[in-house]
């Protein structure tokens, strides 16, 4: 019996300090992530996390960098991050050949791509 009127004396409490328009405690938010440039997360949301497996997948990389059907114009002329995005897109392109033969390159360009990926993620990372 006095277990029971403990219990309900907590939840007593709880309920009033709830009540009584106590901001509940809550978590700190994760600080927003800082970029080198800030255009990087516009030209990261257009790199998968992954190197592209089909040609499908290659040409919606280049086609999302591009200056006319992405975000190219977008970017500012004459920086790295300009640079470094439109050498990923030629990567991009240069896969996309590899995977319907044009191209005998495969390993290289793939190792070329993700080498570029990287150093894009890493400048962006600052």
């Amino acid at each position: 019996m006095l277990k029971v009127a403990g219990i309900l004396l907590v939840l007593g409490l709880t309920s009033c300090s709830a009540a009584s328009g106590q901001p509940a405690a809550t978590k700190a938010a994760a600080p927003a992530p800082t970029f080198a440039d800030a255009q990087c997360p516009l030209v990261l949301s257009q790199i998968p996390a992954h190197p592209p497996a089909t040609t499908a997948q290659a040409t919606a990389i280049v086609k999302g960098l591009s200056v006319d059907q992405g975000i190219g114009a977008e970017l500012k002329s004459e920086t790295l991050l300009k640079s470094l995005s439109t050498t990923v897109s030629v990567d991009a392109l240069k896969l996309s050949f590899d995977m319907t033969g044009l191209s005998a390159n495969a390993s290289a360009d793939l190792a070329t791509y993700n080498s570029d990926v990287a150093q894009l993620r890493q400048y962006c990372a600052g």
